[in-house]
């Protein structure tokens, strides 16, 4: 090792300035976002102009810092970016105050402009032959107590609850390009979060309301409060005779789901009856369709039970046909009915309709903004029959996505569930096919499905190197006349939504935020997804960097050195690298920074 002398340098170290601050520039030019800002009515209220900051805000993960304060000082050590902003260094006050102002809905509105401008020019428009997915990410906040709409998620990736964001978002893809599209973070609809606050509220109270006593407790509390419930619905042990004189000291509404083994004893009969027997009795003539709630109901009529006087009511759940057994008060049918009513549409289904919702407006706005596939494509969480039917009335062909077990399939005449059908097929059934230089076997057929139709199911065996069957999976087209192979390589694309979420988390900050503003959280977000259609038009539009990585390309690319002169006019002139030059060349839109079609 080598002893090295030091001395007092004569002026400050300057930092190597990057081409970063270039590349992002002529990018925001080529896509005329400024304009695309003016039409969305974001403009300057005084200070640095807003394309100045949200440029900033777009090299956050690029630059490799974690937060908008260190971002801040960031920007002044990179001599190339602040030329390029013609400042010598940024407040991070300036980032905040910027993102805040702008509104969820301005920050779509830009959006469209921008996913407008894509389609205008054949490199990055969509195609009738791509697809649009759309799927969903968690983003972890397990301190941000305080961040505004942080609520408990289900952390998929490490099987954990914890407070964060679900962050539910598009993405355009073909075999050649794709791109993020608009996004949304999902927050519980207001009965949602009712049932949340009254969970907080159980557990402040030490409020256990499997146990009787405590139930009874929570309820008398609430009535004191001026927040009697509409209808308790009681289970187990809490549907007995003392449950049921409190809630009628109470003047509280209940509905009891009974168990099986439970006897009763129908007026006009003599001899008592299991539950589990009243339930296979021929009601067909009886039902009463509630459609809005998904479930039918029919009146056995009034029974003697340990309860006293009660009124039965079968509940079948149209779907999956499951029946259930429901005790009531003796009442009006009418009352009945609404009373049932208000109870199943409070019945989870495990999919909240809040975030289909949701996913719903996003691809509408895809649809607004000239998004020309025909095929939208999710997972198999997505499998809801009323969301599908929704999707093709926005506009497209056809839905593929992974179908799910628990749902009546009729074929041949017969109704099977998704195993059984499994066990239809023979192995000479299924023809060879090679999808992305991988090898399948394949098998269609047309399957009946409750609320949607006939559909085409492709039965999918995926195969390893040495033939052995390695993945068995089911795909439910809506389009009987798609070719089965076609259905799978456009499931394939999804999976450019995936490599997306895991880019824009490594290498573009999304999940760095910290703010308190609801404004402020959504616009980094927005700029993450837009610092990833950067790097992959910088791909798509540079032919010599298709074989790079987008991590490779900002690291090698995009945060390459650069010099800074001054010409003889006082311009300033960044040289960039002769290698870089030599080697990669320069993207298309940097050729001519007025337009795409440079």
């Amino acid at each position: 090792m080598k002893r090295l002398r030091a001395k007092k340098a004569i002026a400050e170290p300057k930092p190597t300035p990057t081409a970063r601050g270039f590349l992002a520039q002529r990018f925001w030019e080529a896509l005329r976002l400024d304009e695309a800002l003016e039409g969305a009515g974001i403009v300057k209220a005084g200070g640095l102009a807003v394309g100045c900051i949200l440029l900033v805000v777009l090299l956050l993960g690029v630059m490799n810092v974690t937060s908008l304060c260190a971002l801040a000082e960031a920007v002044g050590q990179d001599l190339a970016l602040c030329a390029v902003l013609g400042i010598q260094a940024l407040e991070q006050k300036m980032l905040y105050r910027t993102l805040a102002a702008i509104t969820v809905t301005q920050y779509r509105a830009w959006m469209s402009e921008v996913v407008r401008t894509l389609q205008q020019d054949p490199r990055t428009a969509s195609l009738p032959s791509g697809v649009t997915a759309g799927d969903e990410t968690q983003v972890s906040k397990k301190y941000g107590v305080k961040m505004p709409g942080i609520r408990v998620i289900f952390l998929h990736s490490e099987k954990i609850f914890t407070l964060g964001y679900d962050i539910v978002s598009t993405l355009y893809a073909d075999w050649k390009k794709h791109y993020p599209l608009f996004c949304g973070i999902y927050q519980p609809d207001e009965a949602q979060q009712a049932r949340i606050a009254e969970a907080k509220e159980c557990k402040k109270l030490k409020v256990d309301r499997r146990k009787a006593d405590d139930f009874v407790r929570w309820l008398r509390h609430r009535v004191e409060e001026g927040k009697q419930p509409q209808v308790v619905e009681l289970s187990g042990n809490q549907l007995s005779p003392r449950m049921r004189g409190e809630l009628d000291g109470m003047g509280v509404a209940w509905v009891g789901v009974s168990d099986q083994r439970r006897h009763y004893t129908l007026n006009g009969e003599t001899e008592a009856v299991k539950a589990k027997a009243l339930l296979a009795r021929n009601v067909e003539q009886r039902w009463i369709n509630l459609d809005d709630v998904g479930y039918r109901i029919a009146f056995l009529g009034t029974a003697t039970c340990t309860l006293g006087q009660v009124m039965l009511v079968v509940v079948e759940h149209m779907d999956d046909a499951v029946c259930r057994l429901y005790v009531l008060p003796v009442q009006d049918k009418a009352e009945v009915t609404s009373l049932m009513s208000l109870v199943l549409s409070h019945t989870p289904d495990g999919v909240p309709s809040g975030k289909l919702r949701l996913m719903l407006d996003l691809l509408h706005l895809g649809r607004q903004a000239g998004i020309r596939s025909e095929t939208a494509t999710f997972d198999r969480w997505y499998f809801v029959p009323w969301f599908i039917l929704e999707v093709l009335a926005l506009g497209f062909k056809r839905v593929v996505i992974p179908a799910k077990a628990g749902f009546n399939y009729t074929y041949g005449g017969h109704i099977y569930d998704l195993p059984e059908l499994w066990e239809l097929w023979r192995p000479q059934d299924f023809e060879d096919v090679t999808c992305r230089r991988r090898p399948y076997r394949l098998l269609s057929r047309q399957v009946g499905m409750k609320d949607i139709g006939v559909v085409q199911m492709a039965f999918v065996e995926e195969l390893g190197r040495k033939g052995e069957v390695v993945h068995r999976f089911v795909l439910m087209c809506t389009d009987l006349h798609f070719a089965p192979l076609d259905v799978l390589r456009v499931y394939k694309l999804r999976w450019y939504i995936e490599v997306c979420y895991r880019e824009c988390k490594q290498n573009h900050g999304l999940g760095h935020f910290h703010a308190r503003t609801w404004e402020t959280i959504y616009g980094q977000i927005l700029m993450s997804f837009l610092a990833y259609i950067c790097l992959s038009l910088t791909r798509l539009l540079t032919t010599s960097l298709c074989d790079r990585t987008l991590g490779w390309i900002k690291r090698h690319y995009f945060n390459s050195l650069v010099h800074l002169s001054t010409s003889s006019s006082g311009e300033t002139v960044i040289g960039l690298s002769p290698t870089l030059l030599d080697d990669y060349g320069l993207p298309a839109f940097c050729l001519q920074a007025t337009g795409m079609n440079g």
